[in-house]
């Protein structure tokens, strides 16, 4: 399902962002962001989870301090919200939450003992990246591929 409102304003956010008018900081504790997260437009929730992973809490920054590849993310990112292409990729969030939130819990509860849980949770997370890895062509995330991402761009063209 494409959620063509929820893709409109988090796309203007990115820009936004992009354009240096927002700190990390502020996009990502922005309130209509939390509006937008509650959309059942898959690629709403895997681009914001993916951006996440360029947030600091200790350092807040604009574009400036990104990484080219951080900022090739943003760019493709607006280029798909804008887009009318369905997100193709596995749904990640669960594996990359599991090991990162559960597996301190476990931790905690069992007094450090654990550490067969965590090598399983470990071995469960590289086992899907793999399998998402497999999935599609990564440079053109979230575009499944090259041929998706094309055509994206010559019907942006055609929008000018």
């Amino acid at each position: 399902m494409i959620d063509c409102s929820a893709r409109q304003k988090l796309k203007n956010l990115l820009i936004r962002f992009l354009n240096k008018d927002l700190t990390s900081t502020a996009f990502f504790e922005h309130p209509e962001r939390y509006d937008i997260l509650s959309s059942e437009d898959p690629s709403i929730k895997a681009i914001d989870e993916m951006l996440w992973r360029t947030y600091s809490e200790e350092v807040p920054h604009k574009l400036n301090n990104l990484e080219l590849e951080e900022v090739d993310i943003y760019r493709r990112s607006i280029l798909f919200l804008d887009s009318e292409c369905t997100y193709e990729w596995p749904d990640h969030k669960n594996a990359f939450r599991t090991v990162s939130s559960l597996g301190p819990l476990i931790r905690v509860l069992t007094l450090g003992l654990s550490w067969f849980i965590d090598i399983e949770l470990e071995k469960n997370a590289r086992q899907f990246w793999d399998s998402f890895e497999k999935s599609g062509d990564l440079k053109y995330w979230p575009f499944i591929g090259e041929q998706q991402y094309s055509t994206a761009i010559g019907s942006t063209k055609t929008k000018a």
